[in-house]
């Protein structure tokens, strides 16, 4: 931080994490409620991953999951720069059992590194879903959308009576039904398509979580600040086959 002509938050020479538009640049202005100090034990390109996908799967499970202790939760799409998150908060909630789908190339990834109790692998199934007796609490949802496949329908069947699915991508059909739950507070169902907000609050819950070593951020690539590459890793974002997040490394400010 550099200057701070608000209520003091932060004092100059503070290490912070957040969110803010037009982030690709040596400096840029950020409102205090979009950033907290950043986690003392991992660096600046770990932390840059962490404020809208930890903010997601922290929202998704704690907010509209409303996970609790001993419950037993299904991450679609373990190993992506949102699912991953949601394996390791999950545990750190208390869940009992977290159970995550993914590819067979990360599977092992995902139980040994990440802590999942099981690992289910769609590219051996045929993009099903666990078939199980065992029915999940929560169900989060990262990989369902217009332009993937739709596990919502096979998903929906796994889940407990009162149980909750929740997805932060979707077709059509959920955008407007997201709309509607926005203008009426009235939501249909059990499943919940979101958009999630960054705030300093979970900033600095998900800060106490990576200083207890309940999450790690998990960087699959750091990419130099160079026009070819970052577009390539943007094509590389856009196949959704990352495992965890990508970073771009913004060069220092040459001193004066």
């Amino acid at each position: 931080t550099k200057k701070q002509k608000q209520k003091q938050v932060f004092k100059i020479g503070d290490e912070v994490y957040g969110e803010s538009r037009g982030t690709m640049a040596q400096i840029i202005c950020v409102g205090v409620n979009s950033i907290a100090l950043k986690p003392k034990n991992i660096s600046f390109a770990e932390a840059a991953s962490l404020p809208v996908a930890g903010s997601t799967a922290l929202q998704a499970l704690r907010d509209h999951g409303k996970l609790t202790a001993g419950g037993e939760v299904l991450v679609i799409g373990a190993s992506g720069g949102c699912g991953f998150l949601g394996v390791q908060m999950a545990k750190a909630f208390g869940a009992s059992r977290v159970v995550g789908v993914c590819s067979s190339k990360n599977s092992l990834w995902v139980k040994e590194t990440l802590g999942a109790d099981e690992v289910h692998e769609y590219d051996t199934t045929g993009k099903h879903l666990p078939s199980t007796e065992k029915k999940f609490d929560v169900i989060y949802d990262t990989v369902t959308s217009s332009h993937d496949h739709n596990f919502e329908p096979e998903g929906s069947k796994l889940l407990k009576k009162k149980g909750r699915y929740v997805l932060i991508n979707g077709g059509a059909w959920k955008m407007v039904s997201m709309v509607f739950k926005l203008i009426t507070r009235i939501n249909f169902g059990n499943s919940t398509l979101f958009l999630s907000k960054v705030n300093r609050a979970d900033l600095e819950t998900i800060k106490d979580m990576v200083e207890k070593n309940q999450v790690k951020p998990f960087l699959d690539e750091e990419v130099p600040f160079e026009d070819e590459k970052i577009e390539k890793a943007f094509q590389k974002l856009k196949s959704r086959r990352t495992r965890g997040k990508m970073v771009v490394l913004i060069p220092p400010l040459a001193q004066e």
